[in-house]
């Protein structure tokens, strides 16, 4: 692959990175709003939790 490539693709993956986080941020928005107007949502406040952490977590941030 020769770097103009590489760099159209890099950049197409960041464009599309960003896409999933807005999208993935409106959902767990939404979670949380239904997490704090109902009883009985264990199993989504874990999920939206776990979804915060991988976020938190891109590019192996854990390990620093």
């Amino acid at each position: 692959m020769n770097k103009e490539v590489e760099q159209n693709f890099i950049e197409l993956l960041n464009t599309e990175n960003s896409k999933l986080k807005i999208a993935g941020c409106e959902m767990a928005e939404a979670a949380i709003r239904i997490i704090k107007d109902y009883d009985g949502v264990h199993r989504l406040s874990l999920a939206v939790s776990n979804w915060f952490k991988v976020i938190a977590d891109e590019n192996n941030r854990s390990k620093v």
